[in-house]
């Protein structure tokens, strides 16, 4: 039904060839999360609506990132005529007991399981070193298993985030058919290895932040921001780039990703898949550079286009409203997004907690991100809601972050303003003020008089400080700051 295999084009590169013709496997990294259902779609019609909008983009190809579909998933890319890029699903990272022989069981059958669905033509091994073991002999296995496809053995065994490798990798991609770069936000060139396929397995990850189409609504994550208007050149930028790329050798390349998820703001199309970014017509002209059939039996998808009304502008409007009285409690928490995302910051402080004071317990889930985001004081009328509920933040940010965040407000609302009042503050007054709050507050007292103490060389107050800190929270503090305070206390002990 197709051939998928990596061969030397009329300049001798080698590429992806797909019917032994070169074709530029053009994808995006679909993570398979519906707000209706989280991992689970609701209906048949929301998998093939999601796969029929990646192709009215203009892709050509899915990487389905760490998630098997449902069949009927596989059945709408073959219906539909879209690539796909299967990853395993990785092994616990930590690799304990008994993980590895899972891993090598649910590789084989997921394998199996979805061996008849000619849209796959590449598995994925791993990713990013999430769990990485035995990559030599596991690549040659999957290709022996397989010979039908091609194997990508490691997805961004070279990671790079601003132009920063994270860590080296001294055999990458031994066995594999391509080598795999992830680069954010902006794409690069895998290394050139004989006989294989050069790909960038992701990159991008704009994150452009649409009002009312959140999931968490005091989160716009993205490897860079943009504003909307700002988006379609940016992401045209980037595919330029891709297309220098593809002139040079490269066969492939991700975009992240079709779709914003829980916390990540960074799709094409919001969570609820209400708005698209850039319109579909102006994407598939943007990938037609790459896809030559981006025009081609395109689906009827239909999605709002993103209101690309400058932020400031519609910020103003509510800064206005504001001015003039409006205090309703949704006005002043769409007003604090708003101002985060035209960057007047006082602004965001001012609605944000201003939200805050209408909030009464029991809080909604999207609440408690709320109130994390806007407290950082003690004097904030947030911390009340958090010590009065302290269980459920702490379970929400987890207990060393939960303790991190209590110490910064402790250290803003209580102690700062007396440190600052006095070249020689009165660390007894300090203590007494801070103690009804906890371990958090002993912790980030120690701290600042370590601090204070060995910037002023005061040793004979520095040594019982920072002797009682290091041995209390030692496991909590930066292993250099650990040393250097450890060297004083043995200098002038």
């Amino acid at each position: 039904m197709r051939k998928i295999s990596v061969a030397k084009d009329e300049k001798g590169i080698d590429r992806i060839c797909l019917n032994n013709k070169p074709y530029f496997n053009l994808g995006t990294l679909d993570q398979g999360f519906w707000p209706d259902g989280l991992y689970t779609a609701p209906t048949d019609e929301a998998l093939a609506f999601d796969i029929k909008a990646i192709k009215a983009m203009g892709f050509n190809t899915i990487r389905k990132h760490i998630k098997v579909e449902p069949a009927r998933w596989y059945y709408w890319a073959d219906k539909l005529g879209m690539l796909v890029w299967q990853d395993m699903v990785n092994p616990n990272q930590e690799l304990p007991e008994g993980s590895k022989q899972e891993f090598e069981r649910g590789m084989h059958e997921e394998m199996q399981q979805l061996r008849n669905y000619p849209c796959i033509t590449t598995w994925v091994l791993f990713n990013e070193k999430w769990g990485q073991y035995d990559q030599e002999r596991l690549t040659k296995e999957m290709k022996e298993a397989d010979p039908s496809r091609i194997v990508n053995g490691h997805t961004g065994e070279l990671l790079y985030v601003n132009g920063q490798l994270r860590s080296p990798s001294p055999n990458a991609y031994v066995n594999a058919d391509m080598t795999d770069v992830h680069a954010y936000p902006d794409p690069m060139m895998s290394v050139k290895q004989p006989g294989k396929a050069q790909v960038c397995g992701e990159f991008g990850g704009i994150g452009v932040f649409i009002p009312d189409h959140q999931w968490q609504t005091g989160s716009s994550w993205g490897y860079i921001q943009e504003k909307p208007a700002a988006l379609n050149a940016k992401y045209t930028i980037m595919q330029q780039h891709l297309q220098i790329f593809q002139s040079e050798g490269l066969s492939g390349s991700i975009y992240t990703q079709p779709f914003d998820v829980e916390g990540e703001q960074n799709g094409l199309m919001t969570y609820d898949r209400s708005v698209v970014k850039i319109p579909f017509v102006e994407l598939r002209k943007i990938h037609s550079k790459l896809n030559p059939d981006a025009n081609t039996n395109v689906p009827d998808v239909t999605a709002e286009d993103a209101d690309l009304t400058e932020p400031g502008v519609k910020y103003s409007a509510m800064l206005d409203e504001y001015i003039k009285g409006n205090r309703d409690a949704a006005f002043l928490k769409r007003m604090a997004m708003m101002a985060t995302q035209a960057g007047d910051k006082p602004g965001a402080e001012l609605a944000g907690n201003a939200y805050i004071k209408t909030l009464k317990a029991p809080l909604y889930e999207d609440d408690y991100s709320f109130v994390i985001q806007f407290t950082k004081s003690t004097q904030d009328p947030g911390f009340a809601l958090i010590i009065a509920d302290s269980v459920a933040f702490k379970k929400i940010q987890g207990a060393r972050k939960f303790a991190t965040s209590m110490m910064n407000m402790i250290y803003k609302g209580e102690m700062e303003p007396l440190i600052n009042a006095s070249p020689d503050p009165d660390w007894k007054l300090i203590e007494e003020k801070v103690k009804p709050y906890g371990d958090p507050a002993e912790e980030i007292l120690l701290r600042a008089k370590t601090v204070a103490f060995y910037n002023k060389q005061d040793w004979g107050n520095y040594v019982p400080a920072a002797t009682t800190y290091l041995q209390k929270f030692g496991k909590n503090i930066a292993e250099n700051e650990k040393t250097m305070f450890q060297q004083a206390i043995d200098q002038h002990q």
